[in-house]
């Protein structure tokens, strides 16, 4: 029997510029009651080793009839062995694609933020536009009260609010989400609830985020939160308990430095969850949130890696796609080696493989999470598709 293979990445992983560290950004040009700015940087990480054949994996020592990677490009007729070398393989080349990022703002809207709010308005669309330039698929989301001069019957304030115009958003207001790029939950926002209203409104905009996405929370208030860190990290942690979701996150903030002209507490909590998830600070005194956004879209574009799932494309010439006969095989940093498929998807009971996203009418095959940390630990990763097989299962 001969299958074909479909390699689905070849492409280096050398990331420049990772971000391991906390980034202050601040200017000296005082503002806002004249706070200064406080600088910051980031260090790269050690280069990555050669990982080891993980478990839930079979070590495939090479033959001569399997290609390098080089030549996968240069053919789609050399032939592979799969699994016992009872069945033969077609390669061709297909490209991967970087690590979706997914960011979730929530805005003070509590009645003493027009100007900030404003400058919010200002730079949205350059942010997400700076991201998506690097080809990196962003998705925002924002979660502020929608109209300015807002009654709220339940604390009886004024309230600021905030629309987004196209083409992030679709140019009304209210009204102005435009999923899935682009998605407002109305919500009024203090210092009571900016960080509580990330976990209880979750069911609202869960939906929008995706599994292997790397996730960063902006806040923006001219106040500290009311909720503790502490409990803040443990409700995120807990929000998919027994998935990988919430993996890879940051926390970044634009809040108050010290105290100045229109500030009503120092961010001590924003300041600790920054640094804990080496995030992004920004200072709101100096009224300046275009480097804070900058510096923010450029550690998204720089922390994200090669993607964890693929589309299953048509096989070549002329075979077709069963997905219980489908295998998959992975290269890292040239070492070769089968992924069984887990039959414990999504969490894959924290070992090596793969499953599809839909197992009845399947559009994409997507890494457990252990493999995608293999993966994304590489210097240079492949994925290969391996069509006309029976797959090979992992244990039940």
């Amino acid at each position: 029997m001969r299958a074909t293979v479909l390699i689905l990445a070849s492409v280096a992983a050398q990331l420049a510029g990772c971000s391991t560290a906390e980034s202050l950004v601040g200017r000296d040009r005082p503002a806002r009651g004249g706070a200064a700015g406080i600088g910051g940087g980031a260090t790269e990480p050690p280069a990555p080793t050669t990982p080891p054949i993980p478990a839930g994996a079979v070590a495939d020592t090479g033959t001569d009839n399997e290609p390098s990677a080089a030549a996968a490009h240069d053919t789609a007729s050399e032939t592979v062995p799969v699994g016992d070398g009872n069945c033969g393989a077609v390669v061709q080349a297909a490209e991967n694609t970087r690590q979706p990022v997914d960011v979730v703002f929530a805005i003070d809207t509590s009645g003493s933020m027009g100007e900030e709010i404003g400058f919010v308005h200002e730079n949205m669309n350059a942010f997400s536009q700076q991201i998506r330039a690097s080809g990196i698929d962003a998705r925002v989301v924002l979660i502020a009260t929608e109209q300015v001069g807002t009654d709220d019957l339940t604390f009886g304030l004024f309230t600021d609010g905030i629309c987004i115009d196209a083409p992030l958003g679709s140019g009304s207001c209210p009204m102005d989400s435009n999923p899935p790029d682009y998605v407002h939950i109305p919500e009024l926002i203090g210092q009571w609830n900016i960080l509580d209203s990330y976990v209880y409104l979750y069911p609202m905009y869960k939906q929008y985020l995706r599994p292997d996405s790397l996730k960063t929370l902006v806040s923006i208030s001219d106040d500290d939160a009311s909720t503790g860190a502490d409990k803040f990290l443990a409700d995120v942690q807990a929000l998919d308990p027994g998935t990988s979701v919430w993996a890879q996150w940051r926390y970044s903030a634009i809040y108050p430095f010290e105290a100045c002209l229109g500030s009503f507490g120092i961010g001590t909590t924003h300041r600790s969850l920054v640094e804990r998830t080496q995030g992004v600070a920004g200072d709101l005194c100096l009224q300046d949130f275009r480097p804070v956004f900058d510096a923010i879209a450029t550690q998204l574009v720089e922390s994200a890696t090669l993607a964890c799932d693929w589309e299953i494309p048509p096989p070549p010439n002329g075979e077709t796609f069963e997905p219980t006969e489908t295998n998959v095989r992975l290269m890292l940093d040239g070492h070769s080696q089968e992924l069984l498929k887990s039959q414990h998807a999504p969490n894959c009971l924290g070992g090596n493989g793969w499953y599809y996203d839909d197992d009845v009418t399947p559009r994409r095959v997507l890494a457990c999470p252990a493999t995608c940390a293999q993966i994304q630990a590489a210097n240079a990763a492949e994925v290969q598709l391996l069509f006309g097989c029976a797959t090979r299962l992992g244990p039940a």
